[in-house]
């Protein structure tokens, strides 16, 4: 089980160092060359995971190397996370307009240092894989390619949910104290979208705010919503309902849906989490 989430893990990496915001910002850095080695070096990692896994049943030194991996490729995710986090920093500095708000939500750094530092932490974590790579050679494992994430064209995700232990996550206070703190501004604020690369925590994050008693218990009424499929306004408005009344309301119209809609919420401050809205000009 443990070498399955491994190879999970692995693979997330693999996706997100493939995107075209890595890519760039890689670029733009200089780091590109170091990027496509940490790439190439999961990627071999990656595809020998399944016949480790059979192996470290019976060979102690298997069960060693393969926590010794476990422990450079959760080093390796925090780095793509940290990575990411930047990339998302200078998206929003670049865009600006709808995107503005989240820019709170992430501490500045000094450009030139953050590459420098960067660019020493993606070669030591790369560093630690050339070790694994070239003791893993020792096994013989059978390579088994396995499928890439980024190979998929449909986009198959599990349906999100608003609970959260607010114990299992740590770094996360500030980012949700600065979110409460908008949410609660004198302006009338209507929309605070959180976006990012995917699997940077933007959905722990709104669980986190969602959860929060102190200030949810200023609203009437709270709701959350997964949209995860193509946004589609009746399917949009269908769930948000199902979500308030516990009942379908497939065989209504748009207009009809509307109506409902406009009848339980209106007069009541409501807080409404959308999640995992991958379209952004649907807001």
């Amino acid at each position: 089980m443990a070498e399955l989430i491994l190879l999970n893990l692995a693979g997330k990496i693999l996706l997100k160092l493939r995107s075209s915001d890595f890519q760039q910002i890689g670029l733009e850095w200089g780091v590109t060359k170091e990027l496509r080695k940490l790439e190439k070096t999961i990627s071999t990692v990656r595809n020998v995971l399944l016949d480790a896994q059979e192996q470290q049943v019976s060979n102690l030194a298997v069960r060693e190397w393969l926590q010794w991996l476990k422990d450079i490729v959760y080093d390796a995710d925090n780095l793509v996370d940290e990575f990411a986090t930047e990339a998302l920093r200078r998206q929003v500095e670049i865009h600006g307009s709808i995107l503005r708000e989240v820019r709170y939500f992430f501490t500045r750094s000094n450009p030139f240092k953050f590459r420098y530092g960067m660019g020493r932490k993606i070669r030591d974590v790369r560093e630690k894989l050339d070790e694994v790579v070239e003791d893993m050679r020792v096994f013989q494992f059978v390579v088994r390619l396995v499928d890439s994430p980024v190979e998929k064209t449909t986009r198959i995700r599990e349906e999100t949910y608003s609970f959260v232990r607010s114990l299992d996550v740590i770094g996360r206070e500030n980012d949700k104290k600065a979110i409460i703190q908008l949410l609660m501004d004198e302006e009338d604020v209507s929309i605070i979208p959180i976006v990012g690369l995917g699997g940077l925590g933007k959905t722990t994050l709104a669980q986190l705010v969602y959860n929060d008693d102190a200030f949810t218990s200023q609203f009437d009424e709270k709701l959350w919503v997964c949209i995860s499929d193509d946004f589609d306004t009746s399917k949009v408005i269908e769930k948000i309902l199902k979500a308030k009344e516990g009942v379908d309301s497939n065989n209504l119209g748009i207009e009809q849906l509307q109506s409902r809609l406009r009848q339980i919420l209106a007069n009541r401050k409501f807080f409404l989490v959308l999640d995992d809205v991958w379209n952004e000009r649907t807001l």
